[in-house]
């Protein structure tokens, strides 16, 4: 049906009736039906912007609103909107500028949300928590949200006792699945003995996320459990099998045994009290041949992108895609330590997504995460972004370098060249946004160190 200004509000609801059922392709196409005969429909902008900031478009996204900036200044969304792009894109100036124009428009919490993130991500912390407390006095019923977004601030400065209580804020903000087994039933984190308790942890994030905290059964048990069993995501169901102190396995979606106590596996740490200081390692939970690196690799595998996801429109939520490789830029570096060391068994550890054939790369199949973890068993090293198979490696106790942006996820911390989390991994960071090559090179040069040696 062609647009019409007699039909254009029936279409526009139609397409908004697929957009808030989650059919973001027909939605896109209805809003760019209207768009090409209503041009300056901002209801249609809007919403074609955000679903591009959704699947992290994020230079589309700002091609609408800056449309949108044109067709009214004062549209203080469209601003923010453009603010969260950039920062996205690390143009920190840019994005600057769009919040205090956002803001001098209309003052809200989110404007000063993502000027905290601005801030955090240039590692300005004190001026992100003033910020954040801004977020309180204007919207104290979102509370936690703001406190979400603090608590991760304060895991990244290694302050995990106020980092972890804040961090619990997603319950209340929405942005955590609240299972239905436990919908009526406060979570356990630690406010009790556990002992001769039947204790259930469930996944609640991703998959690095889930492997992480699975090292918490042991804790759990030592602490006097008398069973732990754990909710995880099907893919993973068969690789926790045999992690210590968990009893049984669950995939997710199916029946629960019966329990005494539950939390997430993201409140693990809230609940055991954990410290930066004490961050509970007892060597490998996912079994693995011992190993070191303190000899010349024969064997290496790499992962440069993670997952493809679509994210929830809230911006203040939104993650930067900055973990990634360009695929062509690594399989650069790939071909470089091919032809510097041609009997290097060099290994494809990257799933879900085409990769092209490159000389000495192997490609194995990886069907599930007990493949991925055969593999893993077979190299000397792993050289991966921040990515699920990180924690893999790390929980098997397997030597891994971790090559990390600069806007840091919290539980790499700032500064460190290893990982409490994970003693065999060392880290290579980034010192300017989106630039990997000197983190290539850096690799590359530790690399020469070992095949000297």
């Amino acid at each position: 049906m062609k647009p019409t200004k007699h039909n254009v509000n029936e279409l526009y609801a139609r397409a908004y009736h697929h957009h808030s059922k989650g059919d973001l392709g027909m939605a896109m196409k209805k809003y760019l039906e209207i768009i090409q005969y209503f041009p300056a429909h901002l209801g249609c902008l809007h919403n074609v912007a955000r679903l591009h900031m959704a699947t992290n478009n994020t230079h589309e996204a700002r091609d609408y609103l800056t449309r949108i900036i044109g067709i009214n200044r004062q549209d203080h969304e469209a601003f923010l909107y453009r603010a969260d792009c950039l920062r996205i894109e690390h143009a920190c100036e840019l994005a600057l500028a769009d919040c205090h124009a956002s803001i001098e428009i209309r003052d809200t919490a989110l404007a000063h949300n993502t000027l905290a993130l601005i801030y955090r991500d240039q590692g300005q912390f004190d001026r992100a928590h003033d910020e954040w407390e801004q977020c309180l006095v204007l919207a104290p019923d979102d509370r936690a949200r703001w406190a979400v977004n603090m608590g991760q601030s304060l895991l990244t400065q290694r302050d995990y006792d106020r980092g972890f209580k804040l961090y619990e804020g997603r319950r209340h903000a929405g942005i955590m699945q609240v299972r239905s087994q436990v919908r009526d039933h406060e979570p356990w984190l630690g406010q009790t003995p556990c002992a001769n308790r039947r204790i259930i942890m469930h996944s609640e994030q991703g998959v690095g996320d889930t492997i992480q905290m699975l090292r918490y059964a042991r804790v759990f048990k030592d602490q006097g459990a008398a069973w732990v069993g754990v909710v995880v995501q099907p893919e993973l169901a068969l690789l926790a099998q045999g992690v210590p102190g968990v009893d049984q396995v669950v995939a997710e979606e199916a029946t629960w045994p019966l329990w005494d106590l539950h939390l997430s596996l993201m409140s693990a740490p809230r609940a055991a009290r954990t410290l930066f200081q004490t961050i509970p390692w007892q060597g490998a939970y996912i079994p693995s041949t011992p190993t070191s690196l303190d000899t010349r690799p024969a064997s290496i595998g790499f992962v440069w992108s993670g997952a493809q996801r679509v994210f929830h429109e809230e911006m203040w939520m939104r993650p930067p895609r900055s973990r990634d490789i360009p695929q062509a830029q690594m399989l650069s570096f790939i071909q470089d330590i091919h032809a510097r060391w041609p009997d290097i068994r060099l290994v494809s550890l990257q799933a879900g997504r085409p990769v092209p054939e490159v000389p000495g790369l192997e490609q194995p199949s990886l069907t599930d995460w007990v493949a991925t973890r055969d593999i893993v068993d077979s190299l000397d090293l792993v050289i991966t972004v921040d990515t699920a198979v990180a924690h893999l490696a790390g929980a098997m106790a397997r030597p891994v370098w971790l090559l990390n942006r600069k806007a840091t996820d919290w539980r790499w911390h700032l500064d460190l060249a290893t990982s409490p989390w994970y003693p065999s991994m060392q880290i290579f960071r980034q010192t300017a946004f989106n630039d990997w090559q000197p983190v290539l090179d850096q690799v590359l040069a530790q690399l020469e160190t070992l095949n000297r040696g």
